[in-house]
């Protein structure tokens, strides 16, 4: 494993998540989030621990640049979006069926919210992890 492409990829990647996040559920979805079950148990803006939150990211993007370094997957965007969409997909669709099936912090509707977040979210996550592969790995 390469040490440039590993720090710049998973670093742009969480970057990339944390924002990706907040225009997820913070401007297009906001109304969704707001009538959902998730608002009884969500903390409000000023309870927010951004330190925890960013640190999310940066370990999320961190161990898929990791994970895309061990793979025989060309650097492309491409293959790096479908590496991130189903490393994002499959434990949290995993995780929400699992809370559906537990607990009442999720409907129906907001598994497939969250399945499709991980989509996105984890997907471009990839693709910047492929770019940064591509470019830095000498």
């Amino acid at each position: 494993m390469k040490l440039k492409p590993f720090l710049i990829g998973g670093l742009a990647a969480a970057v990339a998540g944390f924002f990706l996040g907040f225009l997820w559920y913070a401007v297009l979805f906001d109304g969704y989030y707001k009538t959902d079950v998730s608002e009884l148990i969500s903390k409000g803006e000023g309870e927010m621990n951004y330190f925890f939150l960013v640190g999310g990211f940066v370990v999320s993007g961190l161990a898929m640049a990791y994970l895309y370094s061990r793979t025989d997957l060309p650097y492309t965007m491409g293959t790096g979006f479908l590496f991130g969409a189903v490393a994002g997909m499959l434990p949290g669709l995993g995780a929400a069926l699992t809370a559906y099936a537990t607990s009442k912090v999720i409907s129906l509707q907001g598994i497939g919210m969250e399945t499709l977040w991980g989509i996105v979210c984890f997907g471009t996550m990839g693709a910047i992890i492929a770019k940064a592969y591509d470019r830095y790995d000498e």
